[in-house]
């Protein structure tokens, strides 16, 4: 993962496991980082870890089952760090089907950040 130096990314379910690992590895690799997940606790001593070992990190309270929710932690994340660059999605136990307005909800995010076309 090289190039990634600036770059900003979210990482929606990063409080735990595969999220809380991608968070660690793209701040490792000069991302600025927001932490999404349901444990705001997990995330803001995981932000701790990353900020005071040099990387850029902030976490947010974050439902994927909840759409303001989806509409906070963008909003958030673009108004932090100035824009966003990505989106890592590891939200376990969430099947689509629990997904509120799932299409008005992502749409909504990929303005700050291009959206892919389909």
């Amino acid at each position: 993962m090289r190039g990634l130096q600036g770059k900003r990314i979210v990482i929606a379910g990063a409080t735990a496991g595969i999220g809380a690992a991608t968070a660690e590895r793209l701040s490792q690799e000069g991302a600025s980082v927001v932490i999404g997940g349901r444990n705001l606790d997990a995330g803001q001593v995981l932000a701790k870890r990353l900020n005071e070992a040099g990387g850029k990190a902030i976490a947010v309270k974050f439902d994927l089952a909840d759409e303001d929710s989806i509409k906070a932690l963008i909003d958030t994340a673009a108004t932090e760090f100035d824009g966003i660059d990505g989106l890592f999605t590891s939200a376990p136990n969430s099947p689509p089907s629990t997904w509120p307005g799932t299409r008005t909800c992502w749409r909504r995010m990929w303005p700050y950040g291009g959206a892919p076309s389909r």
